[in-house]
């Protein structure tokens, strides 16, 4: 039987070279993360970052450290929603996915009875996070 590659290795060097996977891959993310699935958010934001210029890059454009994004994104990292909204919209706009950053806000679509979904991401909220 020939050697297999390991998931997390071939998962990321599709991440790499297909533009048409991460841009999908951050929709899902923020999906993910408007559902208040931060853990499985948080895992997928370092996924893409690990394979579009590392969390150095990310870093930069937050203004924090490479080490706090690793930090943030790591097995025992606590970010909140807001963290995580700032480092997925620095991905998206690396990616000049501004369209898919707009999207975003139907994460904080109210209900007709003003009552806000479960779930959602208030606007203020994403203005914060510096998510057009």
């Amino acid at each position: 039987m020939p050697p297999t590659k390991d998931f997390d290795e071939i998962f990321l060097a599709r991440l790499r070279r297909d533009a048409g996977c991460r841009l999908a891959m951050l929709e899902e993310i923020r999906e993910t993360i408007a559902s208040e699935e931060l853990e499985l958010g948080k895992s997928l934001l370092r996924d893409v970052a690990e394979a579009t210029g590392g969390f150095a890059a990310v870093g930069e454009s937050i203004g924090a450290s490479a080490e706090d994004v690793e930090r943030m994104l790591g097995a025992e990292g606590n970010p909140g929603a807001g963290e995580l909204l700032r480092i997925l919209a620095c991905l998206q706009e690396r990616e000049g996915a501004r369209s898919a950053a707009a999207n975003v806000r139907s994460a904080a679509v109210a209900l007709p009875s003003g009552r806000r979904e479960r779930g959602a991401v208030s606007p203020r909220r994403l203005q914060r996070a510096g998510v057009k």
